[in-house]
């Protein structure tokens, strides 16, 4: 069997992303919302919005537990693969809703700013989703 190699740049990705999205699910499932909660919620509205924050809260949290947990003691299995496909689906609808349908594109710099961070994210997610 071949064995790992170590790598900072995964590790800080990993850990980075993991840490984002376990705090966005404890703050989704506080009330709050991260950016895709806040895309959620703009969709969704009554008890398909709580219905839909409350999923999606405790699957960012799993993710983010498990791609931290991976780190020290391995992967295990496909439930990661699984995890990391609804966030990044979401986390596209999340970019096409924020950025391009409700963008403030009035402050441009502002916009790609925002813009930027979130593709940022998206490419941690299709880093880490294998």
């Amino acid at each position: 069997m071949a064995k790992k190699s170590f790598s900072v740049e995964k590790l800080i990705i990993q850990l980075s992303l993991g840490l984002l999205l376990a705090v966005g699910g404890i703050w989704g499932l506080q009330g709050g919302g991260d950016f895709g909660i806040n895309s959620l919620k703009s969709v969704f509205s009554g008890s398909a919005e709580n219905i839909a924050v409350i999923v999606f809260s405790i699957i960012e949290l799993l993710a983010g537990i498990y791609l931290v947990l991976e780190l020290f003691i391995g992967s295990l299995g496909k439930f990661k693969s699984i995890l990391m496909l609804i966030i990044m689906i979401v986390w596209i609808v999340a970019i096409v809703l924020s950025d391009f349908i409700d963008g403030n594109f009035h402050n441009f710099m502002k916009w790609l700013w925002n813009f930027a961070g979130h593709l940022v994210v998206f490419g941690s997610i299709l880093f880490c989703k294998n």
